[in-house]
Protein backbone atom coordinates (compact mmCIF):
# COMPACT_ATOMS: atom_id res chain seq x y z
CA UNK A 1 0.00 0.00 0.00
CA UNK A 2 1.29 3.17 -0.75
CA UNK A 3 1.77 6.25 1.10
CA UNK A 4 -1.33 8.27 -0.74
CA UNK A 5 -3.62 4.97 -0.22
CA UNK A 6 -2.40 5.24 3.54
CA UNK A 7 -3.36 8.50 4.26
CA UNK A 8 -6.49 7.57 2.35
CA UNK A 9 -7.35 5.13 4.90
CA UNK A 10 -6.21 6.59 7.95
CA UNK A 11 -8.94 9.82 6.73
CA UNK A 12 -11.70 7.25 6.59
CA UNK A 13 -10.82 5.72 9.40
CA UNK A 14 -10.01 8.45 12.03
CA UNK A 15 -11.49 11.44 10.28
CA UNK A 16 -8.79 13.65 11.35
CA UNK A 17 -7.74 16.55 8.67
CA UNK A 18 -5.28 15.25 6.45
CA UNK A 19 -3.16 16.65 3.67
CA UNK A 20 -6.29 16.40 1.62
CA UNK A 21 -8.43 18.51 3.93
CA UNK A 22 -5.53 21.18 4.65
CA UNK A 23 -5.43 21.29 0.32
CA UNK A 24 -8.98 21.96 0.01
CA UNK A 25 -9.07 24.22 2.92
CA UNK A 26 -6.17 26.46 0.92
CA UNK A 27 -8.41 26.57 -2.32
CA UNK A 28 -11.37 27.64 -0.30
CA UNK A 29 -9.41 30.21 0.81
CA UNK A 30 -7.98 31.12 -2.36
CA UNK A 31 -11.70 31.31 -4.05
CA UNK A 32 -12.90 33.24 -1.20
CA UNK A 33 -9.96 36.19 -1.71
CA UNK A 34 -10.77 36.14 -5.47
CA UNK A 35 -14.27 36.13 -4.92
CA UNK A 36 -13.36 39.60 -2.49
CA UNK A 37 -11.17 40.54 -5.32
CA UNK A 38 -13.35 40.32 -8.56
CA UNK A 39 -16.38 42.12 -5.93
CA UNK A 40 -14.01 45.39 -5.73
CA UNK A 41 -13.37 45.56 -9.00
CA UNK A 42 -16.91 45.32 -9.53
CA UNK A 43 -17.40 48.53 -6.75
CA UNK A 44 -14.88 50.15 -8.60
CA UNK A 45 -16.49 49.90 -12.26
CA UNK A 46 -19.59 50.55 -10.78
CA UNK A 47 -18.22 54.02 -9.65
CA UNK A 48 -17.29 54.77 -12.65
CA UNK A 49 -19.66 56.71 -15.17
CA UNK A 50 -18.95 58.60 -18.49
CA UNK A 51 -18.29 61.92 -18.60
CA UNK A 52 -21.20 64.34 -19.65
CA UNK A 53 -20.31 67.93 -21.61
CA UNK A 54 -21.67 69.60 -18.24
CA UNK A 55 -18.68 67.60 -15.91
CA UNK A 56 -16.08 69.94 -18.50
CA UNK A 57 -15.17 72.79 -17.10
CA UNK A 58 -15.20 76.35 -18.47
CA UNK A 59 -12.04 76.98 -20.68
CA UNK A 60 -11.61 73.44 -20.97
CA UNK A 61 -11.38 71.13 -23.31
CA UNK A 62 -12.29 73.55 -26.40
CA UNK A 63 -11.18 72.50 -29.56
CA UNK A 64 -11.09 74.19 -32.42
CA UNK A 65 -14.11 75.61 -34.47
CA UNK A 66 -15.17 75.52 -30.81
CA UNK A 67 -16.12 72.13 -30.63
CA UNK A 68 -15.26 70.52 -26.67
CA UNK A 69 -13.40 67.25 -26.66
CA UNK A 70 -16.47 65.06 -25.30
CA UNK A 71 -15.46 62.59 -27.36
CA UNK A 72 -12.14 62.27 -26.44
CA UNK A 73 -13.00 61.93 -22.65
CA UNK A 74 -15.82 59.18 -23.63
CA UNK A 75 -12.76 57.56 -25.36
CA UNK A 76 -10.38 58.01 -22.35
CA UNK A 77 -13.05 56.35 -19.93
CA UNK A 78 -13.89 53.35 -22.31
CA UNK A 79 -9.73 52.70 -22.43
CA UNK A 80 -9.65 53.15 -18.77
CA UNK A 81 -12.99 49.98 -18.55
CA UNK A 82 -10.63 47.92 -20.88
CA UNK A 83 -7.74 48.23 -18.91
CA UNK A 84 -9.63 47.40 -16.02
CA UNK A 85 -11.38 44.44 -17.65
CA UNK A 86 -8.00 43.27 -19.03
CA UNK A 87 -6.54 43.33 -15.26
CA UNK A 88 -9.67 41.44 -14.42
CA UNK A 89 -9.13 38.47 -16.51
CA UNK A 90 -5.53 38.42 -16.27
CA UNK A 91 -6.07 37.90 -12.36
CA UNK A 92 -8.60 35.02 -13.38
CA UNK A 93 -6.97 33.54 -15.19
CA UNK A 94 -3.74 33.19 -13.46
CA UNK A 95 -5.99 31.44 -10.43
CA UNK A 96 -7.23 29.05 -12.77
CA UNK A 97 -4.33 28.11 -13.87
CA UNK A 98 -2.56 28.17 -10.34
CA UNK A 99 -5.22 25.51 -9.45
CA UNK A 100 -5.17 23.43 -12.68
CA UNK A 101 -4.27 19.44 -12.15
CA UNK A 102 -2.35 17.45 -14.99
CA UNK A 103 -4.25 18.00 -18.34
CA UNK A 104 -6.91 15.74 -19.81
CA UNK A 105 -6.59 15.68 -23.52
CA UNK A 106 -10.25 14.44 -24.33
CA UNK A 107 -10.38 16.40 -27.32
CA UNK A 108 -7.02 14.96 -28.56
CA UNK A 109 -8.26 11.04 -27.16
CA UNK A 110 -11.29 11.27 -29.42
CA UNK A 111 -9.85 12.73 -32.78
CA UNK A 112 -7.20 9.88 -32.67
CA UNK A 113 -9.77 7.33 -31.92
CA UNK A 114 -11.84 8.03 -34.76
CA UNK A 115 -8.57 8.02 -36.74
CA UNK A 116 -8.08 4.23 -35.43
CA UNK A 117 -11.04 3.51 -36.20
CA UNK A 118 -10.74 4.42 -39.66
CA UNK A 119 -7.20 2.40 -39.55
CA UNK A 120 -5.37 5.41 -40.06
CA UNK A 121 -2.54 5.05 -37.13
CA UNK A 122 -0.13 7.59 -38.62
CA UNK A 123 -2.18 10.45 -38.12
CA UNK A 124 -3.36 8.98 -35.04
CA UNK A 125 0.23 9.28 -33.61
CA UNK A 126 0.74 12.85 -35.23
CA UNK A 127 -1.97 14.13 -32.85
CA UNK A 128 -0.16 13.24 -30.09
CA UNK A 129 3.14 13.89 -31.36
CA UNK A 130 1.53 17.61 -31.74
CA UNK A 131 0.30 17.18 -27.96
CA UNK A 132 3.61 16.29 -26.72
CA UNK A 133 5.47 19.24 -28.43
CA UNK A 134 2.73 21.50 -26.92
CA UNK A 135 2.91 19.79 -23.16
CA UNK A 136 6.20 18.16 -22.58
CA UNK A 137 5.82 18.05 -18.89
CA UNK A 138 2.47 16.56 -19.59
CA UNK A 139 2.45 11.99 -19.07
CA UNK A 140 -1.18 12.09 -21.28
CA UNK A 141 0.73 12.13 -24.71
CA UNK A 142 3.16 9.72 -23.75
CA UNK A 143 0.89 7.18 -22.69
CA UNK A 144 -1.84 7.86 -25.72
CA UNK A 145 0.86 7.62 -28.29
CA UNK A 146 1.89 4.67 -26.48
CA UNK A 147 -1.95 3.11 -27.11
CA UNK A 148 -1.49 4.29 -30.58
CA UNK A 149 1.24 2.19 -31.05
CA UNK A 150 -0.51 -1.14 -29.36
CA UNK A 151 -3.47 -1.00 -31.54
CA UNK A 152 -1.19 -0.90 -34.87
CA UNK A 153 1.13 -3.52 -33.60
CA UNK A 154 -1.98 -5.87 -32.91
CA UNK A 155 -3.87 -5.23 -36.36
CA UNK A 156 -0.27 -5.56 -38.44
CA UNK A 157 1.04 -8.36 -35.91
CA UNK A 158 4.29 -6.26 -35.84
CA UNK A 159 5.83 -5.82 -32.66
CA UNK A 160 9.26 -3.99 -34.21
CA UNK A 161 7.99 -0.81 -32.13
CA UNK A 162 8.39 -2.28 -28.86
CA UNK A 163 10.94 -0.56 -27.88
CA UNK A 164 9.39 2.76 -28.72
CA UNK A 165 6.27 1.53 -26.85
CA UNK A 166 8.39 0.30 -23.71
CA UNK A 167 10.36 4.05 -23.78
CA UNK A 168 6.58 5.96 -24.03
CA UNK A 169 5.39 4.23 -21.31
CA UNK A 170 8.52 4.51 -19.25
CA UNK A 171 8.27 8.51 -20.38
CA UNK A 172 4.81 8.29 -19.06
CA UNK A 173 5.08 6.89 -15.83
CA UNK A 174 8.32 9.51 -14.67
CA UNK A 175 6.02 12.34 -16.12
CA UNK A 176 3.19 11.20 -13.71
CA UNK A 177 5.67 10.27 -10.83
CA UNK A 178 6.72 14.16 -10.88
CA UNK A 179 3.11 15.09 -10.99
CA UNK A 180 1.94 12.72 -8.00
CA UNK A 181 4.98 14.13 -5.80
CA UNK A 182 3.78 17.56 -6.28
CA UNK A 183 -0.11 17.24 -5.70
CA UNK A 184 -0.29 13.45 -4.54
CA UNK A 185 -4.19 14.30 -4.46
CA UNK A 186 -3.99 15.04 -8.47
CA UNK A 187 -6.18 11.55 -9.50
CA UNK A 188 -5.66 12.03 -13.02
CA UNK A 189 -1.49 11.67 -11.88
CA UNK A 190 -1.96 8.75 -10.26
CA UNK A 191 -4.10 7.44 -13.56
CA UNK A 192 -1.35 8.05 -16.25
CA UNK A 193 1.26 6.42 -13.65
CA UNK A 194 -0.92 3.54 -13.18
CA UNK A 195 -2.00 2.95 -16.58
CA UNK A 196 1.98 2.98 -17.55
CA UNK A 197 2.55 0.19 -15.23
CA UNK A 198 -0.43 -1.88 -16.23
CA UNK A 199 0.66 -1.64 -20.02
CA UNK A 200 3.71 -2.35 -19.23
CA UNK A 201 2.55 -5.45 -17.01
CA UNK A 202 0.67 -6.50 -20.01
CA UNK A 203 3.45 -6.32 -22.18
CA UNK A 204 5.62 -8.44 -19.98
CA UNK A 205 3.52 -11.34 -19.61
CA UNK A 206 2.85 -11.18 -23.57
CA UNK A 207 6.75 -11.77 -23.98
CA UNK A 208 6.88 -14.58 -21.03
CA UNK A 209 8.05 -12.65 -18.21
CA UNK A 210 5.41 -14.04 -16.18
CA UNK A 211 6.74 -12.85 -12.35
CA UNK A 212 7.46 -8.87 -13.03
CA UNK A 213 3.86 -9.04 -15.14
CA UNK A 214 2.37 -10.34 -12.39
CA UNK A 215 4.15 -7.76 -9.80
CA UNK A 216 3.40 -4.70 -12.28
CA UNK A 217 -0.47 -6.08 -12.70
CA UNK A 218 -1.08 -6.19 -9.11
CA UNK A 219 0.80 -2.73 -8.30
CA UNK A 220 -1.59 -1.33 -11.61
CA UNK A 221 -5.02 -3.12 -9.90
CA UNK A 222 -4.05 -1.36 -6.27
CA UNK A 223 -3.42 1.45 -7.60
CA UNK A 224 -6.71 2.09 -9.77
CA UNK A 225 -8.33 0.68 -6.73
CA UNK A 226 -7.14 3.36 -4.64
CA UNK A 227 -8.32 6.07 -7.32
CA UNK A 228 -11.84 4.48 -7.20
CA UNK A 229 -11.81 4.86 -3.39
CA UNK A 230 -11.34 8.09 -3.33
CA UNK A 231 -13.63 8.98 -6.32
CA UNK A 232 -15.86 5.95 -7.53
CA UNK A 233 -17.28 7.86 -10.46
CA UNK A 234 -14.28 8.33 -11.91
CA UNK A 235 -15.16 5.73 -14.70
CA UNK A 236 -11.53 5.50 -16.45
CA UNK A 237 -9.96 4.10 -13.91
CA UNK A 238 -12.56 0.72 -14.27
CA UNK A 239 -11.10 -0.38 -17.88
CA UNK A 240 -7.93 -1.48 -15.90
CA UNK A 241 -9.46 -2.96 -12.52
CA UNK A 242 -12.21 -4.86 -15.00
CA UNK A 243 -9.67 -6.03 -17.12
CA UNK A 244 -7.49 -7.53 -13.67
CA UNK A 245 -10.22 -8.86 -11.69
CA UNK A 246 -11.28 -10.75 -15.09
CA UNK A 247 -8.05 -12.14 -16.23
CA UNK A 248 -7.13 -12.79 -13.01
CA UNK A 249 -10.00 -15.18 -12.09
CA UNK A 250 -9.05 -17.21 -15.90
CA UNK A 251 -5.80 -17.49 -15.25
CA UNK A 252 -5.75 -18.95 -11.62
CA UNK A 253 -9.66 -20.52 -11.98
CA UNK A 254 -8.52 -23.51 -10.28
CA UNK A 255 -7.79 -22.67 -7.24
CA UNK A 256 -10.63 -22.95 -4.63
CA UNK A 257 -10.62 -20.03 -2.74
CA UNK A 258 -10.22 -17.39 -5.57
CA UNK A 259 -12.99 -15.96 -6.03
CA UNK A 260 -14.30 -15.97 -9.93
CA UNK A 261 -14.52 -11.87 -10.70
CA UNK A 262 -15.55 -12.15 -14.23
CA UNK A 263 -18.70 -11.30 -14.59
CA UNK A 264 -17.56 -8.11 -12.17
CA UNK A 265 -14.60 -7.38 -14.32
CA UNK A 266 -17.20 -7.28 -17.44
CA UNK A 267 -19.28 -5.18 -15.45
CA UNK A 268 -16.28 -2.63 -14.88
CA UNK A 269 -15.23 -2.62 -18.21
CA UNK A 270 -18.93 -1.78 -19.75
CA UNK A 271 -18.81 1.07 -16.74
CA UNK A 272 -15.38 2.38 -18.36
CA UNK A 273 -16.22 2.72 -21.74
CA UNK A 274 -19.81 4.09 -21.50
CA UNK A 275 -19.03 6.81 -18.84
CA UNK A 276 -14.84 7.18 -19.14
CA UNK A 277 -13.21 10.38 -20.06
CA UNK A 278 -10.80 8.67 -22.31
CA UNK A 279 -12.38 5.65 -22.91
CA UNK A 280 -14.53 5.32 -25.82
CA UNK A 281 -15.73 2.63 -28.95
CA UNK A 282 -12.34 2.04 -29.23
CA UNK A 283 -12.07 0.40 -25.68
CA UNK A 284 -14.79 -2.13 -26.67
CA UNK A 285 -11.50 -4.17 -28.38
CA UNK A 286 -10.68 -4.79 -24.38
CA UNK A 287 -14.07 -6.17 -23.76
CA UNK A 288 -14.13 -8.06 -26.88
CA UNK A 289 -10.75 -10.06 -25.69
CA UNK A 290 -12.81 -10.94 -22.56
CA UNK A 291 -15.95 -12.26 -24.19
CA UNK A 292 -14.24 -14.14 -26.65
CA UNK A 293 -12.55 -16.17 -23.72
CA UNK A 294 -15.61 -16.38 -21.48
CA UNK A 295 -18.86 -16.07 -23.85
CA UNK A 296 -18.58 -16.25 -27.35
CA UNK A 297 -21.95 -15.50 -28.11
CA UNK A 298 -21.89 -12.01 -26.41
CA UNK A 299 -18.26 -11.95 -28.45
CA UNK A 300 -20.29 -12.66 -31.74
CA UNK A 301 -23.21 -10.23 -31.08
CA UNK A 302 -20.83 -7.02 -29.82
CA UNK A 303 -18.41 -8.10 -32.57
CA UNK A 304 -21.09 -7.39 -35.13
CA UNK A 305 -22.28 -4.73 -33.45
CA UNK A 306 -18.85 -3.07 -33.79
CA UNK A 307 -18.19 -4.11 -37.18
CA UNK A 308 -21.60 -2.82 -38.63
CA UNK A 309 -20.25 0.56 -36.74
CA UNK A 310 -17.07 0.78 -37.93
CA UNK A 311 -16.34 -0.88 -40.92
CA UNK A 312 -13.36 -0.03 -41.72
CA UNK A 313 -11.47 -0.89 -38.35
CA UNK A 314 -9.97 -4.62 -39.02
CA UNK A 315 -9.20 -4.56 -34.61
CA UNK A 316 -13.05 -5.25 -34.27
CA UNK A 317 -12.53 -7.40 -37.41
CA UNK A 318 -9.78 -9.61 -36.74
CA UNK A 319 -12.10 -10.18 -32.83
CA UNK A 320 -14.97 -10.88 -35.01
CA UNK A 321 -13.30 -13.59 -36.81
CA UNK A 322 -12.20 -15.22 -34.12
CA UNK A 323 -15.64 -15.51 -32.30
CA UNK A 324 -16.52 -17.37 -35.21
CA UNK A 325 -13.91 -18.96 -35.36
CA UNK A 326 -13.92 -20.36 -31.93
CA UNK A 327 -17.92 -20.86 -32.51
CA UNK A 328 -17.02 -23.04 -35.76
CA UNK A 329 -19.07 -20.95 -37.88
CA UNK A 330 -17.52 -21.58 -40.80
CA UNK A 331 -19.08 -19.47 -43.65
CA UNK A 332 -19.36 -16.26 -41.10
CA UNK A 333 -15.44 -17.13 -40.26
CA UNK A 334 -14.77 -17.19 -44.34
CA UNK A 335 -16.71 -13.95 -44.90
CA UNK A 336 -15.17 -11.83 -41.95
CA UNK A 337 -11.36 -12.81 -42.52
CA UNK A 338 -11.49 -12.85 -46.47
CA UNK A 339 -12.66 -9.45 -45.85
CA UNK A 340 -9.51 -8.51 -43.53
CA UNK A 341 -7.32 -10.38 -46.38
CA UNK A 342 -8.72 -7.91 -49.15
CA UNK A 343 -8.34 -4.51 -46.85
CA UNK A 344 -5.08 -6.03 -45.73
CA UNK A 345 -3.64 -6.76 -49.59
CA UNK A 346 -4.34 -2.62 -50.31
CA UNK A 347 -2.80 -1.65 -47.32
CA UNK A 348 0.35 -0.15 -48.42
CA UNK A 349 1.83 -0.36 -44.65
CA UNK A 350 0.93 -4.33 -44.63
CA UNK A 351 4.20 -6.79 -46.01
CA UNK A 352 1.83 -9.40 -46.95
CA UNK A 353 1.84 -11.00 -43.51
CA UNK A 354 -2.03 -9.64 -43.11
CA UNK A 355 -3.65 -12.38 -45.63
CA UNK A 356 -1.09 -15.14 -44.64
CA UNK A 357 -2.23 -14.57 -41.02
CA UNK A 358 -6.42 -14.60 -42.04
CA UNK A 359 -5.26 -17.94 -44.23
CA UNK A 360 -4.32 -19.52 -40.99
CA UNK A 361 -7.53 -19.22 -39.08
CA UNK A 362 -8.94 -20.53 -41.82
CA UNK A 363 -6.85 -23.31 -42.35
CA UNK A 364 -6.93 -24.36 -38.45
CA UNK A 365 -10.86 -23.65 -38.48
CA UNK A 366 -10.70 -25.84 -41.15
CA UNK A 367 -9.01 -28.81 -40.23
CA UNK A 368 -11.59 -28.89 -36.71
CA UNK A 369 -14.19 -29.21 -38.88
CA UNK A 370 -13.33 -31.87 -40.97
CA UNK A 371 -12.95 -30.05 -44.03
CA UNK A 372 -9.91 -31.23 -45.60
CA UNK A 373 -10.46 -29.67 -48.87
CA UNK A 374 -10.77 -25.87 -48.07
CA UNK A 375 -7.38 -26.68 -45.20
CA UNK A 376 -5.82 -28.04 -48.23
CA UNK A 377 -6.74 -24.57 -50.06
CA UNK A 378 -5.54 -22.28 -47.04
CA UNK A 379 -2.25 -24.37 -46.45
CA UNK A 380 -1.19 -23.59 -50.20
CA UNK A 381 -2.21 -20.05 -49.30
CA UNK A 382 0.15 -19.63 -46.98
CA UNK A 383 2.80 -21.49 -48.75
CA UNK A 384 2.52 -19.08 -51.79
CA UNK A 385 2.28 -15.83 -49.34
CA UNK A 386 5.13 -17.24 -47.37
CA UNK A 387 7.65 -16.69 -50.65
CA UNK A 388 8.22 -13.52 -49.61
CA UNK A 389 11.30 -13.37 -47.79
CA UNK A 390 10.02 -10.46 -45.51
CA UNK A 391 7.00 -12.85 -44.70
CA UNK A 392 8.68 -15.80 -44.49
CA UNK A 393 10.89 -14.21 -41.78
CA UNK A 394 8.20 -12.88 -39.56
CA UNK A 395 5.28 -15.71 -40.12
CA UNK A 396 7.85 -18.62 -40.06
CA UNK A 397 5.60 -20.32 -37.52
CA UNK A 398 2.43 -20.18 -39.05
CA UNK A 399 3.96 -21.14 -42.51
CA UNK A 400 5.92 -24.26 -41.06
CA UNK A 401 2.53 -24.91 -39.18
CA UNK A 402 0.76 -24.95 -42.68
CA UNK A 403 3.06 -27.06 -43.99
CA UNK A 404 2.71 -29.82 -41.28
CA UNK A 405 -1.08 -29.78 -41.35
CA UNK A 406 -0.92 -30.24 -45.36
CA UNK A 407 1.13 -33.20 -45.01
CA UNK A 408 -1.34 -34.53 -42.08
CA UNK A 409 -4.02 -34.25 -44.37
CA UNK A 410 -1.74 -35.91 -47.48
CA UNK A 411 -1.61 -38.50 -44.98
CA UNK A 412 -5.29 -39.15 -44.23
Amino acid sequence: MTKWHRNKVAQKQSGTETKWGRNKGRKFKEMYLLLRRLNTIHQCLANIRPPCPSDIPPNRGELKGGQTDEHTNFATFLLAVIIISAVFCFLAISEVCYAESTCVPVEEYQQASGLILEGRYSEAEKIFDDFIAKHPDEPAGALLKAAVLHYRSIDYDDFSLDGEYLGLLETAEKLARKKIDNDENDLWAHYYYYSAVSLKAVWAVTNGKFISGLAKGRSGFHGMSGIISTDERFFDAYLMTGSYRFWKSITIDWLPFVSDEREQGIAEVESAISAGKLCGPLSNTVLMEMLIKHDLERAVALGETMTDRYPSCRLFSWQLGEAYKRSERFEDAVRVLTGVAASMTNDPFDDGSGPLRCWWKLAVLSKAMGKTKACSLYCKKIAEAGKKETVFERQRKRIEGARRMFEDIKDE
